[in-house]
């Protein structure tokens, strides 16, 4: 009956034509929502009520089935895809940019379901695993878990991996209000499509009084994409210690990136398309994230934008130009649709690794006003240097040979929180935690590298959930600041979980140092548990000491703003400079802290935060999934532990 029901609605806005389809694609985004906010109904039949307006009082419970699958883009639903555009909107098919590989969906949709709620409902995700080997977890990028870190996603730390033919429940308050991100956090598998966008939204919204909509089809995904899986990309640069480069993006799933030629004619999968009303404002929901170092400027053709807040923070607006995002960032951005009714280009330009002799990695989607011709492109061309915006520029980031010459400059420490209950963190810091990184190589080592340590190590995974099995944990399982007993050193590669400890309710100071020299990446660190505020961001060059550093911070030498600082959980860290955070650690559990950089991520650039005892961490039911290292001599010792 479901099936009959889906496809009952297919054919009824296919025959209103590709603009028609179009909402039906977005639709899927959020399995059925209408786009109003009202009540909706997700496809399949089940009464939904969470894409809505918020009103105070009124909170819910939000049930969300997620099936995890294998699947192929360009496949079998697809049919006459690209020749005949509407077969590029068929129910199932997964366009991708034109590329034909293997990706990991949930729902078999790229992106996944859109998870639209108010503050406070009760989230609840019916997770079921059907790959055939690997296992999964979902972490809920931006959402703190207060209550509930076991519901964090992070292997090994909070929760064991979801392994294939099995399924998981999680289940957690919706907060805090902002834009975020679900997404796996094993192995690639987030960067080949699993991933999706979470909004919480709240009632009576300061922020209103800017825009006239905040819809869900206004959520924007822009994703690095390969045109096969991302790990075989990798880890053969890496087993060959080659360059590794960036390929394309996708927004929303979508790209016109591969040519098919019939007829001597060039056909291309379709761009993902925005649609406004001229006379109002929108709030648009941008996010990214990219396997490399893959940061982008986005800009509007004929529009400027009008900067309201980032993940859970928000500022005095700036406007600008446009604006750049690095990996596992996101910013809210109101576009006043003021101008002629007609179409424009969005555009997407890929720095760092995603720009070299030989590529030039860089996309575009379509703002379309309503009345304007929707089957034409915009004007104007769509080349790689179409997307350097002058004018002013938000959060510019330090790659290689770019000047910004022809902008002006917006830094993430200038702008001005006006975030309500912000914590105070202008106090002298109860801990102070040194971290630098680097690329190190090991050329005696079987893989050479580069390898992006963290103080000089890789973090390492401990073969049990630290959160949930904390009575199994022993003092080898992870390294301390005073402690590396546990390091573990092949041919000069060391390794081990490095973890700190911070007291419930202390003012924490984490200070960032750049010292790899032989590239140019502000390496972009997200915080799982918390936000922290941006108090000092600086560039010093290749100078740059971490003796330096320490020495002005005990000197109060470096100039940090403590109050109205940016709140951010996703920051990109200067290269060869450092960044200063703070955060006030209320939330008890063990929490990453690490590149969201995927590779970097995956490659162990990260730590533990410790925060509170056991104590004071909330702990899952005793029937909590657990997992740990097995032999027959520790059959005794497990025995009163075991699951």
């Amino acid at each position: 009956m479901r099936h009959l029901f889906y496809w009952a609605l297919w054919a009824l806005f296919a025959a209103q034509g590709s603009s028609a389809i179009q909402s039906f694609r977005l639709a899927a985004l959020t399995r059925g929502f209408e786009f109003n906010n009202t009540d909706a109904e997700v496809l399949g039949g089940a009464s939904h009520e969470c894409y809505r307006t918020c009103v105070e009082g009124d909170v819910r419970t939000c049930i969300y089935s997620f099936t995890v699958v294998e699947y192929t883009t360009m496949g079998y639903l697809c049919k006459n895809c690209p020749y005949e555009i509407e077969d590029c909107y068929n129910t199932g098919c997964v366009t991708a940019g034109g590329h034909v590989r293997e990706v990991v969906l949930v729902n078999d949709l790229l992106p996944g379901p859109s998870i639209q709620v108010c503050e406070g409902d009760t989230v609840q995700v019916d997770l079921t695993n059907t790959l055939t080997t690997k296992s999964t977890t979902i972490h809920w990028h931006g959402l703190h878990q207060v209550g509930t870190p076991f519901m964090d996603g992070a292997p090994y730390l909070t929760q064991c991996p979801i392994l294939p033919h099995t399924s998981f429940q999680y289940n957690f308050t919706a907060r805090p209000v902002g834009t975020h991100i679900w997404h796996s956090h094993s192995g690639f598998e987030e960067a080949d499509g699993l991933y999706g966008s979470f909004i919480v939204r709240k009632a009576n919204d300061s922020l209103a009084e800017y825009y006239d909509y905040d819809l869900a089809e206004h959520v924007m995904a822009v994703w690095h994409w390969y045109s096969k899986d991302t790990g075989s990309v990798l880890r053969s640069a890496l087993h060959r210690d080659a360059e590794v480069e960036g390929y394309s993006l996708t927004i929303n799933g979508l790209a016109s990136t591969v040519e098919y030629e019939k007829d001597g004619i060039v056909y291309k999968t379709p761009r993902a398309e925005f649609t406004v009303t001229q006379g109002y404002k929108y709030r648009f929901r941008l996010m990214h994230n990219s396997a490399i170092y893959c940061p982008i400027q986005v800009s509007i053709d004929n529009h400027s934008m009008l900067v309201i807040a980032s993940e859970a923070g928000t500022f005095e607006p700036v406007e600008v130009d446009s604006l750049m995002i690095n990996a596992g960032e996101r910013y809210d951005f109101v576009l006043n649709a003021n101008q002629s009714v007609d179409n424009y280009w969005i555009r997407y330009r890929g720095l760092g690794d995603c720009v070299s002799t030989s590529v030039s990695v860089t996309s575009e989607a379509i703002l379309r006003y309503s009345g304007s011709n929707e089957t034409a492109n915009p004007s104007g061309t769509i080349n790689y240097d179409d997307g350097n915006r002058s004018g002013v520029l938000l959060n510019p980031v330090q790659v290689a040979n770019e000047t910004y010459a022809n902008n002006s400059l917006i830094y993430l420490v200038d702008l001005n929180s006006t975030l309500e209950r912000q914590p105070n963190v202008s106090g002298t810091p109860d801990n102070i935690i040194y971290l630098h990184y680097a690329y190190n190589y090991f050329y005696d080592f079987s893989w050479p590298g580069p390898y992006p340590q963290i103080n000089g190590l890789t973090f390492e995974y401990p073969s049990i959930s630290l959160l949930t099995q904390y009575n199994e944990i022993t003092d080898d399982m992870y390294c301390t600041e005073k402690n590396d007993s546990a390091k573990e050193c092949i041919s000069g590669f060391c390794s081990c979980a490095l973890l700190y400890s911070v007291d419930t309710e202390s003012l924490v100071e984490i200070v960032i140092v750049d010292l790899g020299l032989d590239r140019y990446d502000d390496h972009p660190m997200h915080l799982h548990g918390h936000t922290f505020q941006v108090v000092a961001l600086e560039s010093i060059g290749e100078n740059i000491t971490m003796e330096e550093v320490i020495s002005r911070n005990e000197g109060g030498l470096i100039d940090k703003k403590l109050d109205l600082a940016p709140v951010k959980d996703n920051v990109g860290v200067p290269a060869q400079g450092f960044a200063v955070l703070r955060f006030v650690a209320s939330n008890p559990g063990f929490w990453f802290f690490h590149c969201h950089v995927s590779n970097h991520a995956e490659m162990g650039m990260g730590v533990v935060i410790k925060v509170g005892d056991y104590s004071e961490m909330s702990q899952p039911p005793d029937s909590f999934p657990k997992c740990r290292n097995w032999s027959m001599s520790s059959t005794t010792s497990n025995s009163s532990s075991s699951s």
